[in-house]
Formats: structure tokens, sequence, C-alpha cells
């Protein structure tokens, strides 16, 4: 294991996160470390492949096209996350294209060495099933709003579950290291890039958030999540 591996705090909500430390340990020690730049491709929708990356800095943007043709940000990876592991389960060709957001270093490894890994440690595999279903409920809570909730819920939600997820506390705020521009959160709460500014402008109005370059922090996180709730 490289001394950057050594323990660290992986996000919350990160499969890395859900791992006892042997698991944790065992499992970074597995594969190949490989780099990624800014906008680099590490997996393409539609093409076969069912090596897995375990992500070990950095964060990515899950896409895909939209029946017009547009590219569709459907949810983002950080640190700690697993990527192509749908792909490594069935051997269907890929779902999603996966993009790095900012420089991104990961551990490939092949799906025999994954999912021998994870058959020979039950509580692994347990822990493979609930991130698959929490990806899978986060994606059903999407399309729910997507379908009548107003923009600013649909804006406050996803940040909340950001800073959940991904959120670096700083005495009462909490900060989102997750580099999207706001025409990246429209396409994640799938509304008009005018709509998401106005409400942006609300939450900051109200004490709940402030906004930087590609940065949001989440300043009042219990009036953000009573308005969600």
């Amino acid at each position: 294991m490289e001394r950057s591996e050594e323990p660290r705090r992986w996000p919350r909500g990160s499969f890395l996160a859900s791992l006892n430390p042997g698991d944790r340990d065992a499992l970074l020690s597995m594969g190949t470390s490989r780099r990624f730049d800014a906008g680099a491709v590490l997996v393409r929708s539609g093409e076969p492949g069912t090596d897995v990356a375990l992500l070990l800095d950095g964060c990515v943007k899950v896409m895909a096209d939209s029946k017009e043709g547009r590219p569709v940000l459907l949810a983002v990876r950080v640190f700690g996350d697993l990527i192509g592991e749908l792909a490594a389960l069935d051997e269907n060709p890929r779902s999603a294209t996966v993009i790095a957001a900012v420089p991104t270093r990961a551990r490939v490894m092949s799906r025999q060495a994954f999912l021998g890994f994870v058959t020979g440690r039950p509580a692994v595999g347990l822990t493979l099933q609930r991130s698959i279903v929490a990806k899978l409920r986060m994606a059903t809570r999407y399309r729910i709003d997507v379908s009548g909730a107003p923009v600013v819920i649909r804006v406050a939600r996803i940040l909340d579950q950001l800073a959940d997820s991904y959120g670096r506390a700083e005495s009462a705020e909490v900060h989102i290291d997750v580099p999207l521009t706001q025409p990246e959160i429209a396409a994640l709460v799938g509304a008009a890039l005018p709509s998401v500014e106005r409400a942006l402008a609300s939450l900051r109005k109200g004490g709940m958030i402030s906004t930087g370059y590609r940065h949001y922090v989440i300043r009042d996180l219990g009036a953000l999540r009573r308005l969600v709730s």
C-alpha cells in the first residue's frame, strides 16, 4: 500500500468509509495505481470493460447523453467511491461515461480480482449491496424531484446530499469540495440554468449557503434540511 493510502478520513457515505479497517486496508492494496488528468475519461458509455476503479483522490462526474444528444450529469463520485462495479457484476457494456472533474487517482483492479475479494469477505459483499441500493435510492429520489418539486427544493436537496456524503466541516459550516458548475447543478436537478441561479440566490438570501467559483458552503445546515424535509 502506498504511503498516500495510509489511514485517512474517507468521506462519509463513500464505499471505503463503510468498510471495517481490515477490509479497507486489504482493498487498498489491490490493483494498480493510476492517475487521471482533469477531463480524462475513466470509462465510456456503451463500451465493453469490466475493470473496477477505487477512487483514492479527486472526484469524477457520471455522464450520459439525453435523447437530444446533450451530455447530462447523472451523479458525482469522490475519493472512497467505486466506479464500474455494475459492469463487473453483470458483464454488460458500460452504462455511463465517467470523467475526472479534477486530477484524480484510483486503484484499478480486474473483475476477477474484485469479485474474488467480495465473495471471500461477506461483510464487503453486504457493503457493496448497500452501496448499490443507496445509488438506486438516490436515482429514485432524483426522478421524484424532477417530476414535481420546486427548483429551490431540488437544489437544496442536492446540496444536502453532497454535504452529507462529501462535506468537510469547518466550525459551524460545511464545505462541499466537489467542483460543480451551476450548469452542472442544473443538469443534476433537471432544471433550466436561470431557475437554478434564482434558487441559489434564494438560498444565499436565506443565509443557508454561500457560493464561490465551483465551491459551495452550507452555512446553516439545519435550516437547509428543514427546507427539504
